[in-house]
């Protein structure tokens, strides 16, 4: 029989409407509960199953999850993974959507409820659950607000991003963004991308802005930045290794995308995810 968390009984959720904690790599066994739940996958990937419908999801992904739904989080062989969890109350969730003028039903029937963030916006929340457990060490009172403003933010995103995928993108341009994310595929250029289109650059190019809100440049460097944070928090491969499977064919460039994409040097992100 499914476990069924009931916010009532809760001691941080029934007092304060909301509870903010960090999740490690373990997985969770299938359960539902009559709160809402907002979590940002944080590192890593993760297998995320809802309502017995399964996806594997990566760093930068916020999930929400419903009154009613079942969910369980799995590890994915050679993936570690760490996110930052948020729960609210019914009436809690209620009065955020009211503030920040959302329809919360409506938003409800959009699922999944799912987005995946830049990485300035996994930096700024990742400042942000740092003030918040900072916060919390001081009493609940204190960390409530910041909590309730933190959940209204992503449910904004949540919404927006639901909003943009009513956009109806052309069959062509799912086949391509599916090829870019493929390992195999993990070399190619802005140039292979126009080839593999047979399109011409100039409706490739438009294409991208509309359906992905990035040039084909930009979205190759986040896609490939992406799988080099896979594989130096769950592999062995060398940095040289990763950055030859990418495309990035001179080290030192590869250096310096991926900082500028993560912060870090590929070196101090391995130091700092992998298990």
């Amino acid at each position: 029989m499914t476990n069924i968390i009931d916010y009532k009984t809760h001691p941080i959720i029934g007092k304060y409407s909301v509870s903010f904690h960090r999740w490690g790599s373990s997985g969770t066994a299938a359960h539902g509960h009559n709160y809402y739940e907002i979590f940002l996958v944080t590192d890593g990937r993760l297998c995320h199953e809802v309502n017995e419908k399964p996806s594997e999801i990566g760093k930068g992904t916020l999930c929400m999850i419903c009154p009613g739904d079942i969910h369980r989080l799995s590890r994915i062989e050679n993936f570690s993974s760490a996110h930052m969890n948020i729960c609210i109350s019914p009436k809690k969730f209620d009065e955020i959507c009211s503030a920040i003028g959302i329809d919360p039903r409506e938003l409800e029937t959009q699922k999944p409820l799912t987005a995946v963030l830049s990485a300035e916006e996994q930096a700024y929340f990742d400042s942000r659950a740092s003030l918040i457990s900072k916060l919390i060490g001081d009493g609940y009172e204190k960390a409530a607000s910041v909590i309730c403003s933190t959940a209204a933010d992503f449910i904004s995103i949540l919404n927006s991003s639901k909003l943009t995928q009513k956009i109806i993108c052309p069959e062509w341009f799912e086949d391509i963004i599916e090829k870019i994310h493929a390992p195999e595929y993990m070399t190619c250029s802005a140039a292979d991308v126009y080839e593999m289109s047979n399109f011409s650059p100039p409706v490739v190019i438009e294409a991208f802005k509309k359906y992905a809100g990035k040039t084909v440049s930009a979205y190759l460097r986040d896609a490939k930045c992406e799988y080099a944070c896979l594989l130096l928090s769950g592999t062995k491969m060398t940095t040289l290794e990763i950055s030859m499977q990418l495309g990035y064919y001179s080290l030192s460039h590869f250096n310096r995308v991926f900082k500028s994409y993560s912060g870090l040097s590929p070196a101090a992100y391995r130091r700092e995810y992998q298990k």
